[in-house]
């Protein structure tokens, strides 16, 4: 899923107050590495710094939160995982680390924990149509379509007409949960609202045959 995070933008770090927060020499470490990510320098890499850092405070939040930033940049998916973790341990009530990790998952191809992650996020507020769509995807692929179908049915009342692939999503779902009907509908929304989308021409030959399928069963 793209999941957009806060946490990826320095210019919202208040790095006076978390200097208030830590230990001096750990902080110290922390600055070290958010002046290596802007300058970007092989002689200073930010991963080392944002490690020392939360060895010399082992509940240090931000340094946690962005080494499994940085990791991931380096496509390091586990360590990634494993620093984000620990951020979303220190701090269960801020979603920056959840809405991370539904991202980090999903490139793992670890979908129930995507589906668990998303629910938790949903604890701590409002899910987007965006954080819904990709909801409704996990469960498509950990094969509960009954989930899926009512959050994919959500995502699309929160942002009509926005996206093709919720409303291609939420077809498969119909399909899963037996109801051609519906599946043929939703589709047909989407070959009005998209006519543009590469998908469109496969979608438009898909609803045919449906339509013919529906009318043999219903003559």
């Amino acid at each position: 899923p793209k999941v957009a995070s806060g946490a990826n933008s320095l210019d919202t770090l208040d790095l006076a107050a978390i200097a208030k927060t830590v230990p001096a020499p750990a902080f110290d470490e922390f600055k070290k590495g958010i002046d290596a990510i802007r300058q970007r320098s092989n002689d200073s890499p930010p991963e080392e710094h944002f490690k020392q850092a939360v060895k010399l405070a082992p509940t240090f939040y931000e340094a946690y939160l962005q080494l499994g930033l940085e990791q991931d940049r380096q496509k390091r998916k586990a360590e990634a995982i494993q620093a984000m973790e620990s951020a979303a341990q220190i701090k269960p009530s801020e979603p920056e680390p959840l809405k991370s990790l539904t991202r980090f998952y999903d490139a793992d191809n670890q979908f129930q924990k995507v589906a668990d992650t998303l629910i938790k996020l949903g604890s701590l507020g409002p899910l987007s149509a965006e954080d819904r769509y990709n909801l409704g995807t996990a469960f498509l692929k950990i094969d509960k379509p009954g989930a899926a179908q009512g959050q994919l049915e959500v995502a699309i009342s929160l942002a009509p007409g926005k996206s093709p692939a919720p409303y291609l999503a939420l077809h498969n779902a119909y399909l899963k949960n037996g109801d051609p009907a519906k599946a043929l509908a939703i589709l047909d929304d989407y070959l009005r609202l998209f006519p543009k989308d590469p998908n469109h021409k496969a979608a438009a030959d898909q609803a045919k045959k449906m339509r013919d399928n529906l009318k043999k069963a219903n003559p």
